[in-house]
């Protein structure tokens, strides 16, 4: 399918996801996200027309990942330094937490693997090779062991995985929030945003308490083009470092330069008002939510329409009962080890929703649950703080660099 009808297939998803949810009030109620409810319809439905008819749909992903670099981006500009100093306990112990929780991933993918008479080798592809490094890590990795370890369906296996950890994480990150709120009675903290009546839109609640001066409270032309020239630049700019790094053998995710130089232009622009003014730079605005949300909303339906649900048929068996195990696992972590450590408060819980999404997801899928969940409870800065910068510095460094090459040399 042609990149302009990918897209489109992946927004109307997005539509029928949320008439989904707005029909069926348990998908609400659990703050299943709407990208995921349509996303997996279609994906069934595309499953159901590949049985019967043997017709296979692929989808052009290019503008489903320019998608995330817009995501990204806005987080970063949405980002204040302030804010980066006041997460920074949080940050650190979410990263301590989720190298132990990496490393148990691993060992817990190699026994389980073992015990069903399989080699370690695909005990391995089911743990962080898949579940937190996703279907791009899967693939990349693939190759490897197939060359080292004559895993000749090395491939099908990690995909696989990946895709039943994905699903599991956009189903559970906001049932568990929920359980957390309710059972603790916690509510965000009282924001400037929060109070405003004004908005044309509802926004997203994923940068809506992060700043404390907001230059607009309506959607207009003028505010549109103003966020497309702040996400423009810092776009232009973050794909000429990420090319100059690349030159020097460093290879970064485009997302991540991307969200650095949001952060660094940002707090560079907004921290001169006559700049701020002179430039018409946005922060923290109801029409950057706006974007945030869209661009998260079409990029995770699209992920998921594109799924070929029926070519995990052949190692269902093998990776089912692994990754029902991997997934109590890290619902263990979330309840009590990490809600705990970070407070008990609401931003715990929404950060929970988060981790329910990266451990055996992706960082799409958590960012997405964090969405729902503060859609329908409240906003919470220090979640959309904390879990993109988590992922982007730490999870996706050190799980290629340090975690898979540690494990094979283990193994």
């Amino acid at each position: 399918m042609s990149p302009l009808l990918s897209i489109t297939v992946g927004i109307v998803a997005l539509l029928v996801g949320k008439r989904m949810n707005k029909a069926i009030p348990t998908l609400d109620r659990l703050s299943i996200p709407a990208p995921v409810s349509g996303g997996l319809l279609f994906a069934f439905i595309f499953l159901f027309a590949h049985l019967i008819w043997s017709t296979t749909l692929d989808f052009d992903l290019g503008a489903r990942d320019f998608l995330l670099i817009y995501f990204f981006t806005i987080v970063g500009i949405n980002s204040r330094i302030s804010g980066l100093r006041d997460g920074g306990r949080d940050f650190l112990i979410l990263v301590l937490i989720l190298a132990f929780f990496m490393a148990f991933q691993n060992a817990i993918g190699v026994i389980l693997a073992n015990l069903i008479g399989l080699s370690s080798a695909t005990g391995l592809l089911l743990g962080t090779v898949s579940l937190v490094g996703g279907h791009g890590v899967s693939i990349a990795w693939s190759p490897s062991f197939i060359e080292q370890f004559n895993l000749m369906n090395a491939m099908e296996i990690g995909l696989a995985s990946s895709t039943i950890g994905l699903i599991l994480a956009s189903l559970s990150g906001g049932p568990i929030a929920r359980y957390l709120i309710r059972k603790y009675n916690l509510k965000p903290a009282e924001s400037k945003l929060h109070r405003l009546t004004a908005m044309t839109f509802k926004s997203s609640p994923a940068s809506s308490n992060n700043g404390e001066n907001l230059s607009e409270s309506t959607i207009s032309y003028q505010s549109i083009l103003a966020a497309a020239f702040a996400i423009n630049v810092c776009v232009i700019v973050g794909q000429a470092i990420n090319a100059l790094l690349s030159s020097n053998g460093v290879k970064l995710p485009l997302f991540l330069p991307c969200m650095i130089v949001g952060i660094v232009l940002s707090n560079i622009v907004c921290s001169s008002k006559k700049l701020s003014r002179f430039l018409e730079w946005q922060q923290c605005t109801p029409t950057l939510d706006l974007v945030m949300e869209l661009s998260m909303g079409v990029f995770l339906s699209m992920s998921l329409i594109s799924l070929h649900l029926w070519s995990l048929a052949g190692v269902l068996y093998v990776v089912i009962p692994v990754i029902v195990i991997q997934f109590i696992f890290a619902l263990l972590i979330n309840v009590y080890v990490i809600f705990p450590l970070l407070g008990r408060d609401y931003d715990s819980a929404v950060i929970c929703a988060g981790f329910g999404g990266i451990s055996i997801g992706s960082t799409a899928a958590g960012i997405s649950n964090m969405t729902a969940v503060t859609q329908r409870y409240g906003p919470s800065n220090k979640g959309f703080l904390i879990i993109p910068l988590v992922s982007a510095f730490f999870l996706e460094i050190f799980n290629s660099s340090i975690a898979i090459p540690v494990s094979l040399l283990l193994i």
